[in-house]
């Protein structure tokens, strides 16, 4: 599969050796969207929350678990990259064995957002995505900026499926149907 290119930024599947920066983008980008005090979100719970995933023992399990669902044709994850190689987007996708899908994440770093870039990792998850079938997706009750984005997706909020994330964050399921269902 050939890398996508457009304005140098390349979107490729991701890599062992892209594991570490991706979980240090996902910090970066919890801290920056999720942290709201009034559910207790804290900058502190975050950073807690991946201070073990970034320890050299966590990363190794990572790159492990990435290398066997690589060979798992129900996930795939692919990456973002700048002229540099430095990863500035990612998105993550698995699929159940009765075909069910779901994008699991969708980020990108806040200095990159507004450039169409997290239109093409979704672009790119569809090309790999079984069209017929419709995916879901939980996203944070509160970010308003990602429900907007997945709603041009053609995602739509699934009434009553308010639950906690983490048992922490609020969160709701969005769907887009498949080729085959009514919208």
């Amino acid at each position: 599969m050939m890398p996508h290119k457009t304005e140098n930024i390349v979107i490729q599947r991701m890599q062992v050796d892209d594991v570490e920066p991706t979980t240090r983008l996902l910090m970066r980008m919890w801290l920056d969207t999720y942290v709201n005090e009034k559910v207790g979100v804290s900058e502190e719970w975050v950073k807690n929350r991946f201070k073990e995933k970034l320890t050299p023992d966590k990363i190794a399990e990572r790159k492990q678990k990435l290398t066997m669902d690589q060979k798992n044709p129900n996930k795939e994850s692919f990456v973002a990259k700048d002229i540099d190689g430095n990863v500035i987007g990612m998105i993550g996708y698995s699929r159940t064995d009765n075909g069910e899908q779901e994008l699991g994440a969708i980020y990108v770093d806040k200095r990159y957002q507004g450039r169409g870039i997290s239109g093409m990792l979704i672009a790119k998850l569809l090309e790999w995505a079984i069209p017929k079938e419709p995916i879901i997706l939980g996203v944070v009750e509160y970010n308003e900026r990602a429900k907007a984005f997945y709603k041009k997706w053609g995602f739509k909020e699934i009434k009553g499926s308010e639950k906690l994330f983490d048992n922490k964050i609020p969160e709701i399921t969005m769907i887009r149907k498949g080729k085959n269902d009514e919208i």
